[in-house]
C-alpha cells in the first residue's frame, strides 16, 4: 500500500472515533452478543488472502482521485453526526471504510463482498430483532399457513399464529429467523468475497440467500405446527432439532446455489475466451 494511500486510510479512520467507541460497547455490552467480531475477522482475512494489487506512484493518484463517493460520505457523516442515529452514523462510516478499502486494495470501485461483511459486523442484532422480527414472524406464517391449507389442514392465520380447532400454535420470537437470515447473509457475503463475485453478482447472492432462508423458515413453521398441534407425537427436545435440521438444509442450499453460480460465470468466461481466440 502505497504511504499516500495508507495515510488516507488512516485518516478516515481516525475522523469515525466516535462510532469506534460505539461499536466497542455495544459489542461487548449487555446489549449485544459479540457476533460481530465474526464477520469483521472474516472481512480482514478476507483483505489478507487476496493480496492488495501493487501500483506504481501513478497509480497510487489514480485511486485516491477514484475515492469520491467515500469522501462524500465522509463528508455528509461530519456534517450530519449530530442529527442522526448512530445507528444510521455506523452504517454510513462502514460503508465509506469499505469504498476506501475496495479502491485501495482491491483496485475495483466497489467490493460488495467486504462492504457486506463490514455492515454485518455493525453490533445490532438485537435491534434488528426487535424491529423486524415481528415482520418476518408475519411473512413466514401466511406462507406457511397458505401451505397447510392446501396440504388439507384448514388453519386459519390470525397474526403470527395458526387456529386449528381449540389448538393455536404461535410463531414466536425466537422462531422469527432473525439469527438464521443474518447466518445466511454471512454465509453468502464470505462466499461471495472468495470466489470473488462482481457487485451485482454479489447483491444476487445476498438476495438468493435471503430467499432461501425465509423459505427454510417457512418449512420449520409448517414442521413444527404438526408436532405442536400434536398431529405427530414426537419428543420434546425435537423442537429444537427442527430448527437446526432447517438452517442445515437452507445453508447447504446457499452453498450450493453460489457454487452453481460460480460453475456458471467460469464457464462463461471460459466461452467468451475462447469466441475471442
Amino acid at each position: 500500500m502505497n504511504m499516500r494511500t495508507g495515510v488516507c486510510l488512516l485518516v478516515q479512520l481516525m475522523a469515525f472515533w466516535p462510532i469506534w467507541i460505539w461499536y466497542v460497547r455495544r459489542l461487548f455490552g449487555p446489549a449485544d452478543e459479540p457476533l460481530g467480531l465474526l464477520p469483521l475477522l472474516t472481512a480482514a482475512a478476507i483483505l489478507y488472502s487476496f493480496k492488495p494489487v501493487t501500483c506504481d506512484e501513478k497509480g497510487a493518484m489514480r485511486n485516491l482521485g477514484m475515492l469520491g463517493w467515500s469522501s462524500l460520505i465522509t463528508i455528509v457523516y461530519a456534517a450530519a453526526y449530530a442529527y442522526l442515529p448512530t445507528l444510521v452514523s455506523a452504517g454510513l462510516a462502514v460503508v465509506a471504510i469499505g469504498l476506501t478499502i475496495s479502491r485501495i486494495c482491491f483496485r475495483t470501485h466497489v467490493h460488495a463482498g467486504v462492504i457486506g461483511l463490514l455492515i454485518l459486523s455493525l453490533p445490532v442484532l438485537h435491534s434488528f430483532q426487535f424491529y423486524g422480527g415481528y415482520p418476518l414472524r408475519l411473512i413466514v406464517a401466511s406462507c406457511a399457513g397458505r401451505l397447510l391449507s392446501l396440504n388439507g389442514t384448514n388453519v386459519v392465520i390470525e397474526g403470527t399464529g395458526f387456529v386449528w380447532g381449540d389448538i393455536i400454535v404461535a410463531v414466536d420470537a425466537p422462531c422469527s429467523g432473525i439469527t438464521m437470515l443474518w447466518t445466511g447473509l454471512y454465509l453468502a457475503l464470505t462466499l461471495a468475497s472468495i470466489y470473488q463475485f462482481s457487485f451485482w453478482k454479489t447483491a444476487a447472492s445476498s438476495v438468493i440467500a435471503l430467499l432461501l432462508v425465509v423459505a427454510g423458515n417457512i418449512i420449520r413453521a409448517m414442521t413444527l405446527f404438526y408436532t405442536e398441534a400434536g398431529i405427530y407425537h414426537v419428543p420434546a427436545y425435537l423442537h429444537e432439532g427442527v430448527g437446526m435440521a432447517a438452517f442445515a438444509m437452507t445453508a447447504i442450499a446457499i452453498v450450493l446455489t453460489m457454487n452453481v453460480m460460480r460453475r456458471k460465470w467460469s464457464c462463461v468466461a471460459y466461452s467468451a475466451l475462447w469466441v475471442r481466440v
